[in-house]
């Protein structure tokens, strides 16, 4: 779709008030029954991904595994409010401030409005950010440094993973091949032969940004 449509900036301010009513309505104590349903809806959004590509026979090897940031990121992200684990939670905000802004501001759905897919899509990252916000509200998991390394760490294996499908499958996982045909910010990395490279820089850049907006305050000590 094109990057600030006038579709694209209606779906943009209705994707935001539900997030902004969301965390109006949340609770700084939480509900079980809120958790729970964040987690059905990150699960079923990937699920209804995958299942209207089936149902529609575009389903393939090269397009359709959860090997996306932010397929991973909303599985991690589900299986984290269901089960609550701190020193895991600690390293969401990495994967969802700045990755999930980007596929708001130059989403790539993979059908084209009024397809479900389209709507699945943005239901799916407003529910990420929300669930960003209720591990921060509720939970406090708020990173450190070593979270941040971690974090990169992890961003790593992911990319491997997906490094490996894309050898395998002749796709584009995670970009790492190309970048998507809208503009976006991969665009910035697209100077061959170090597009790789550059990514990764761009990566560095983000985490360290994140850290220093979500970091663990520590306490000011007495004088």
């Amino acid at each position: 779709m094109t990057p600030f449509s006038s579709l694209h900036l209606a779906t943009l301010a209705v994707s935001f008030l539900g997030l902004a009513l969301f965390m109006l309505a949340l609770p700084s104590r939480g509900h079980s029954y809120v958790r729970y349903t964040l987690a059905a809806v990150l699960l079923g959004s990937e699920g209804v991904y995958q299942m209207l590509a089936v149902i529609e026979g575009r389903w393939s090897f090269s397009s359709h595994l959860p090997l996306e940031l932010c397929s991973l990121t909303s599985l991690g992200a589900a299986f984290l409010l269901l089960f609550p684990a701190a020193a895991p939670g600690r390293l969401l905000p990495f994967f969802v401030f700045f990755p999930v802004l980007l596929a708001f501001v130059t989403p790539v759905p993979d059908q084209a409005f009024p397809h479900p897919d389209y709507f699945r899509f943005f239901v799916q990252h407003t529910a990420i950010y929300a669930a960003l916000y209720y591990v921060l509200r509720v939970f406090r998991w708020y990173p450190d440094k070593k979270d941040a390394l971690y974090a990169f760490l992890l961003l790593q294996a992911a990319a491997l993973l997906a490094a490996g499908a894309n050898w395998l499958f002749q796709s584009n996982y995670m970009f790492l091949q190309t970048p998507p045909p809208e503009a976006s910010l991969y665009l910035v990395a697209a100077a061959h032969p170090w597009y790789f490279w550059n990514l990764e820089l761009l990566a560095a850049a983000a985490f360290a940004v994140t850290w220093l907006l979500f970091r663990r305050k520590q306490p000011s000590s007495a004088s």
